[in-house]
């Protein structure tokens, strides 16, 4: 049964004292999930601040739609779990969901459900949506992994590698997908223009993984040196190591549309959230009381993260000059933080039940009463 509910957003809030009190901002929490029925994990959130995640009713795991007000299950799905949404500007929202024989791929688009493709195999998984409602997504075609494409009536196999799997795919707005495939001796990163695919990282050191791609269609991603995992760059016709960091690994870049990238890496003591302007880079988490993971980055360049304050984990936020703890959750168990255009931010955190979805908002954007 679909369940609807009015959330009161703003009367029980977590107004907060930041980490700084050079912060530029302080923000307004809620939980927008109130779930009593079981825990909510893995939100995403697009520039209108609407919120997706997947949530446990009791049942199974379903598709949870917060529009600013209300929050509807718009999978309600009672043949099996739904994963793992995502969602664009236009508010359209795929996910991967069993139909109690395999897992296939979702779409809705503000109003109604349908299943994009009838995957025989039923394994389909890493869904991806751009602002123009195309998908791309990893399918097992019987033998092997492969990145398939939905330009809004047809899907095709864009990646049609014979030598080995592909995985990871990532879209941009202009419709073109970078991915990690096998060339048949290692993974490398390729790129997909919307006409032809080309490998960008021939790389022969090493494996290389987990591409981003902006919308001037530079990519970046982690890749073994022969010596560790590095940061590197394609700006589209070349490819340079960014990260340059002598003291231990370095992964998951994200990049934004001015070209500037975040991502954790190991000082030689612990965990590190570091940032690369386009010239220089800087640690921007100098954190020494413990780890620190997993950043995003919105246009303007602020950062979000996971980060260890001795005690507990907890959700960060990097205005461009300071640091702020935005979570402050006593109980300390926050992950999977994303940030959107306006700075909003959203992650799952522990209530002392189970886990919520929580938003934070600036406090000069709140919305009046």
């Amino acid at each position: 049964m679909k369940r609807r509910f009015l959330i009161f957003l703003w009367s029980a809030l977590w107004v907060l004292t930041t980490a700084s009190n050079s912060f530029a901002v302080d923000f307004d929490v809620a939980n927008i999930s109130n779930n009593p029925a079981g825990s909510d994990f893995y939100p995403q959130i697009n520039a209108d601040g609407h919120v997706v995640w997947c949530g446990d009713n009791g049942s199974n795991s379903e598709i949870y739609y917060y529009d600013g007000s209300t929050v509807a299950n718009i999978s309600n799905n009672s043949a099996g779990d739904d994963y793992f949404p995502q969602i664009n500007a236009a508010g359209h929202v795929v996910w991967r969901g069993h139909n109690g024989s395999g897992w296939q791929i979702y779409y809705y688009d503000g109003t109604s459900v349908s299943k994009i493709f009838n995957n025989s195999t039923g394994f389909d998984y890493a869904q991806q949506i751009n602002a123009n409602g195309h998908v791309v997504w990893r399918r097992h075609n019987g033998s092997e992994w492969q990145i398939y494409y939905y330009d809004g009536s047809t899907v095709a196999n864009i990646s049609k590698n014979s030598a080995g799997d592909e995985y990871g795919p990532q879209i941009n707005d202009n419709g073109h997908v970078v991915w990690t495939g096998y060339n048949g001796s290692g993974w490398q990163i390729y790129y997909y223009d919307g006409t032809s695919v080309s490998n960008i990282s021939s790389n022969s050191a090493g494996d290389d993984r987990y591409p981003q791609i902006n919308a001037n269609n530079h990519v970046v991603w982690f890749g073994d040196n022969g010596s560790g995992w590095q940061i590197y760059y394609y700006d589209g016709s070349t490819v340079a190591n960014i990260s340059n960091n002598l003291a231990g690994p370095d992964y998951s870049p994200q990049i934004n549309a001015n070209n500037h990238v975040v991502w954790y890496g190991h000082n030689g003591s612990d965990w590190e959230i570091y940032y690369y302007d386009g010239s220089t880079v800087a640690n921007i988490s100098n954190n020494s009381a413990g780890d620190d993971t997993l950043p995003q980055i919105n246009a303007d360049g602020h950062v979000v993260w996971r980060g260890h304050n001795g005690s507990g984990w907890q959700i960060y936020y990097y205005d461009g000059s300071t640091v702020a703890n935005i979570s402050s959750n006593p109980l300390s168990s926050d992950k999977n933080p994303q940030i959107n255009a306006e700075g909003h931010v959203v992650w799952s955190g522990y209530d002392g039940s189970d886990r919520e979805i929580y938003l934070a908002i600036q406090q000069a954007q709140k919305p009046p009463n």
